[in-house]
């Protein structure tokens, strides 16, 4: 998450958004940003929840910003693509998620209304859930934008770039986060948080990263 304190009661865009507003100023033109894979990457170590330490984290990702820009090189794109391809990815408990059960707890009145309101969510997010996820993929000249769903682990963006080693590849999740984190198998026999905010299966992982295969072409 972007915030680095907390309880001032403002809504706003935060510590990215200061570095890009930054970087509009600086470039005169709109800029866009995108947070990758970033579900296990945090940026607390770095952070004391002071005042300070926001100033001091929008210098950081700033100075990023301004290398990248720094480093740009001009390409002519002689063509653009467009791909997407669509996934369904198992929820992590069906059982918590059993329509009929959960709509059995909401009709009964003598359910307490936080139970109540708690049965609605499941079933709206297994209903969500059985739709199916899109992947997206914006190919212009050498460069490959690819779009991922939930708040996926940096594996997932550190896999994708791996399959095309010789091309610049770039990876932004955050396209649905009904599945919450999107975490590695592994991730699940570790524990830690992302494993138990998640909303999908293990088993996932594998589904995901052949769907990301299937949009680079690859099977």
């Amino acid at each position: 998450h972007p915030q680095s304190l907390y309880g001032d009661a403002r809504v706003c865009y935060y510590v990215p958004g200061f570095a890009r507003e930054r970087l509009d100023e600086m470039e005169k033109v709109f800029q866009i940003y995108f947070t990758g894979c970033a579900g296990d990457v945090v940026m607390g170590k770095y952070n004391d929840r002071t005042p300070k330490a926001r100033a001091d984290l929008t210098d950081r990702l700033f100075a990023g910003m301004e290398a990248s820009v720094a480093s740009t090189r001009l390409t002519p794109v002689d063509r653009i693509d467009w791909r997407a391809v669509s996934l369904v990815l198992p929820l992590k408990d069906a059982a918590t998620y059993d329509v009929a059960k959960n709509r059995a707890v909401i009709e009964d009145p003598k359910t307490p209304d936080k139970e109540r309101m708690q049965a609605a969510r499941r079933i709206a997010l297994a209903e969500w859930m059985a739709q199916p996820l899109r992947l997206c993929l914006l190919r212009m000249g050498p460069v490959e934008l690819i779009h991922l769903p939930g708040e996926s682990m940096i594996e997932f963006q550190l896999f994708t770039q791996k399959q095309k080693p010789d091309r610049f590849i770039a990876v932004a999740a955050y396209g649905d986060l009904a599945t919450g984190y999107i975490c590695t198998e592994q991730a699940f026999t570790e524990g830690g948080y992302e494993p138990s905010a998640s909303h999908v299966a293990p088993k996932s992982e594998a589904i995901l990263k052949k769907a990301i295969c299937k949009l680079l072409e690859l099977n």
